[in-house]
C-alpha cells in the first residue's frame, strides 16, 4: 500500500515510518523541512497550509491513504479531551 504521512518527522511519525516500511508499504513524508525525513521514505516538503503549491509532487506519490499526524491546535485537542468543550477564543 501506498501510504502518505503528513508531519512524519515527529515522535509518533518516526515509529509509524519504521512500522509501515517494516511491513512493506511505500511510505512518502510530506513536511516542511525542518528536520530530515527518516531514511527509506520518500519526502515531499510543502506547507500544510499550502497544499496546492504541492499539489504535483502528492499526485506523482498517488497514496492509497493518507495519515495526517500533525495537531494543528494543541490546545483545542486537550480542551475538547478534558472538558467537552473547545476554548474560548480569547
Amino acid at each position: 500500500m501506498r501510504i502518505l504521512l503528513i508531519g512524519g518527522n515527529g515522535f509518533i511519525g518516526r515509529f509509524a515510518v519504521s512500522v509501515l516500511t517494516q511491513q512493506g508499504h511505500a511510505v512518502a513524508v510530506f513536511h516542511r523541512g525542518t528536520t530530515a525525513a527518516p531514511a527509506g521514505v520518500e519526502e515531499i516538503r510543502g506547507n500544510r497550509n499550502q497544499l496546492g503549491n504541492s499539489i504535483q509532487e502528492l499526485k506523482r506519490f498517488v497514496p492509497d491513504v493518507v495519515i495526517d499526524l500533525v495537531i494543528p491546535n494543541p490546545l483545542f485537542y486537550s480542551t475538547q479531551l478534558t472538558t467537552g468543550a473547545p476554548p474560548k477564543k480569547h
